[in-house]
């Protein structure tokens, strides 16, 4: 994975670079937790007669759960980035096939944050940015 400043070209500096606030994990967090008690009790409450089938098909079922539920959440988390530059932002995200989304600074008309109650407490927020129109002017 290249880093913020591998990303620079000619005359460009890395201002900051950043991930996806942490509470984005919470759910996944959850589930993890809920899998785990629910496969230890599904490990134990398989019949007798059933093991080890019984138990091989409940840990089937929640490393599968896990994969979906916790795993890819978290490497989806972990893949993104967002590079702030002098000259532009750069929004990166994806761990089989990378996305790239480059936003030039002089075509940006408007940012805004509008946080939620657990935004302000998070520390957190959603940028917003409005561009300015590129079709207009064109016609004649």
């Amino acid at each position: 994975m290249r880093t913020g400043r591998s990303l620079l070209v000619d005359g460009e500096y890395l201002v900051a670079t950043t991930h996806t606030h942490a509470r984005a994990l919470f759910w996944p967090a959850v589930a993890l937790l809920l899998i785990s008690a629910a496969w230890g009790a599904g490990f134990g409450l398989v019949p007798p007669q059933h093991r080890p089938a019984g138990q091989w098909l409940v840990a089937g079922a929640a490393v599968l759960l896990l994969l979906l539920l916790v795993v890819r959440p978290f490497l989806g988390w972990l893949s993104a980035s967002y590079t702030f530059t002098n000259r532009r932002i750069i929004a990166r995200d994806g761990w089989l096939s990378r996305r790239v989304l480059e936003l030039p600074l002089d075509q940006i008309r408007q940012v805004s944050c509008q946080p939620t109650l657990l935004d302000r407490l998070a520390g957190a927020g959603t940028l917003t940015f409005t561009l300015h129109d590129l079709t207009r002017g064109q016609r004649e």
